[in-house]
């Protein structure tokens, strides 16, 4: 199977646009899929986000011309503060905007076949190209992860899990009445104790927005509560003071509005946002991307929390099964989650002085570890 499919490699932006028919239909039937690994989101991260690194997204196609494969790649350069810079091929959107559940897109049975097509040619057509491969996010159960183990180990090649982390995953009910039925009574007396502190101050109501003209107001009201919420923090800015991820998600919202997947949901108090919660549909799941509120407005209800739990009730009614937490183990989300899913980050090593360099850099700051831990 290896020999009978080809490679073609994508340098180009102008490539990657016209991308979008095959990439989509491809992603459809993938082991891994989600709204990180899709045309949009991928391409919009590389107008943003490539500046100098290099495109390198390969494309496998059997003899028939059909697409069997994409290894969404890019080579940046890497430069360390002490010792010499080296390249670094990783998945594209793995800087800044916290992509998570990155993959080679295939369908399951055609997966072992397309990594040993793109094993082959990273060591040999491309290996004057990159000097270290650095994986991020791949979802723990993929098949990726041991078919790249055993492949690397078997050509003789260093290859390391570097970094595993979590995104807490919570299995939607069938109906809100079985959802609130899951919480406990002390939960679901705190949620309408918190509903009632908040309907004393002011008329309170819940929006949900996906598309329309709505979308670029709310979508701003959001990018203004969550701002404040770290700037009260004391944490100088939320993830939208940076240039570059405001006008990523700025032309990424208005390329998913056409396609159904955003969703805005806005808490307002006499008709002025409190709380917001930007999020993505993509299949069967709802991705919870980012949340903010308005510190100084009535915190001890918690108009966060109450809008997180209408949210889940929201995606339960659109009749999705999966509520996604994304990165990060923290207290709340894992509160309504039932179960964290894991992802591994791989690094593998090429046969150059960089890679080498960086290697013993590495086993060097482990041993130091050692020593006076």
């Amino acid at each position: 199977m290896p020999g009978e499919l080809s490679i073609r490699v994508v340098r180009t932006l102008d490539e990657f646009a016209r991308l979008a028919p095959d990439w989509t239909d491809l992603l459809r039937v993938s082991e891994c899929r989600g709204i990180f690994l899709t045309w949009e989101w991928l391409y919009e991260w590389a107008k943003q986000y490539l500046g100098d690194d290099r495109l390198l997204i390969l494309l496998l196609t059997d003899k028939a011309g059909r697409m069997r494969g994409i290894a969404p790649f890019y080579v940046r350069a890497v430069q360390r503060r002490l010792g010499a810079g080296y390249r670094e091929l990783a998945f594209l959107g793995t800087e800044e905007v916290c992509s998570s559940h990155l993959d080679l897109i295939a369908a399951r049975t055609q997966k072992r076949s397309v990594w040993q097509c793109v094993h082959r040619f990273l060591l040999e057509e491309a290996t004057n190209e990159w000097d270290v491969m650095t994986l991020e996010q791949i979802p723990a159960d993929s098949t990726t992860i041991g078919t790249l183990l055993q492949m690397w180990n078997d050509a003789g090649k260093v290859i390391d899990i570097v970094e595993t982390s979590g995104c807490p995953l919570m299995h939607l009910p069938r109906s809100v009445t079985d959802f609130r039925a899951t919480l406990s009574a002390s939960r679901r007396y705190t949620l309408r104790r918190k509903q009632r502190a908040l309907e004393r101050i002011g008329l309170v109501s819940y929006r949900h927005i996906e598309k329309g003209p709505e979308v670029r107001q709310a979508f701003e009201a959001f990018v203004r509560l969550h701002e404040e919420r770290w700037t009260d923090n004391g944490a100088g800015g939320g993830a939208f003071h940076r240039e570059r991820f405001l006008a990523f998600h700025r032309q990424f919202v208005t390329r998913i509005e056409e396609n159904g997947w955003l969703r805005i949901s806005l808490l307002t108090l006499d008709e002025r946002p409190v709380a917001g919660i930007y999020g993505f549909v993509y299949g069967n799941t709802y991705y919870y991307y980012l949340p903010g509120f308005d510190p100084g407005t009535a915190p001890r209800a918690s108009p966060g929390m109450l809008l997180l739990s209408r949210r889940i009730e929201q995606a339960i009614e659109e009749g999705l099964e999966f509520f996604d937490f994304l990165q990060g183990e923290t207290d709340y989300k894992t509160a309504w989650a039932g179960e964290i899913r894991r992802s591994v980050t791989l690094r593998a090593y090429n046969r150059h002085g960089r890679a080498v360099l960086l290697k013993l850099a590495e086993c060097a700051k482990q041993a130091v570890k050692i020593a006076v831990r």
